[in-house]
């Protein structure tokens, strides 16, 4: 059945420019709750989904697999929870529109199609 509108979040993985410069992660995630920690204080938000992709993963010829246990959530989960849901609503007749918004080099393109062979 037709939705109004959904929010999700994904955390990606530090860039190569991220990790030259040893950045520090100030994200985590409970459930739908992203928690973004500055200066010792929290900030906690809450999404209809809230995706892990920064780390809880291993790379097997070059297509990040996620850990036993991990959290990750990969292409495929991001694409079965959103993906999925914008096409049955599509094919039911509604209106339907699924895009990212965010900073340059946020992650917006990582998580509407992928990198490398994570697409």
């Amino acid at each position: 059945m037709g939705e109004s509108v959904a929010v999700g979040v994904r955390v990606r993985p530090f860039n190569e420019r991220e990790k030259g410069l040893n950045a520090e992660r100030c994200i985590s995630m409970d459930g739908p709750r992203t928690i973004l920690t500055y200066k010792e204080k929290e900030h906690v938000f809450t999404f209809d989904e809230s995706f892990w992709s920064h780390d809880g993963f291993e790379e097997v010829d070059e297509v990040l697999v996620p850990t036993a246990g991990s959290r990750y959530a990969d292409q495929q989960k991001v694409f079965d929870t959103f993906g999925r849901r914008v096409l049955n609503n599509a094919w039911d007749g509604f209106h339907c529109c699924l895009f990212a918004y965010g900073q340059t080099g946020a992650g917006k393109s990582y998580s509407m199609v992928g990198q490398g062979k994570n697409k």
